[in-house]
């Protein structure tokens, strides 16, 4: 896994997806993606929504963040998704599956 990624940069590539072998992929993921973090050279990684794999509707994770306890859990965490999280926002990590 890291060597590919080490061996990807050192051919110069700009980009890198990195993702699980069991993940389906939204069709506009590439498009979408680059759009983003062209979009302002502050963004450095982006991610998206990830849902149950038994409930399509259920989130496993909409973005990493920290709370009082400096514990660090998934935002939307088994929530159903309800358009709750259709915006762009910084989080504080992103899963890579």
């Amino acid at each position: 896994f890291n060597k590919g990624i080490f061996y990807a940069i050192g051919l110069g590539v700009e980009y890198i997806l990195i993702t699980n072998n069991d993940v389906e992929l939204h069709k506009k993921i590439l498009e979408e993606g680059l759009k983003i973090i062209k979009s302002d050279t502050k963004i450095g990684y982006v991610g998206g929504k990830v849902f149950h794999s038994t409930n399509k509707k259920k989130f496993q994770y909409a973005g990493g963040r920290l709370n009082n306890q400096f514990d660090a859990p998934s935002r939307g965490e088994g929530e159903l998704d309800r358009g709750q999280y259709e915006k762009i926002n910084s989080v504080v990590y992103c899963l890579s599956c």
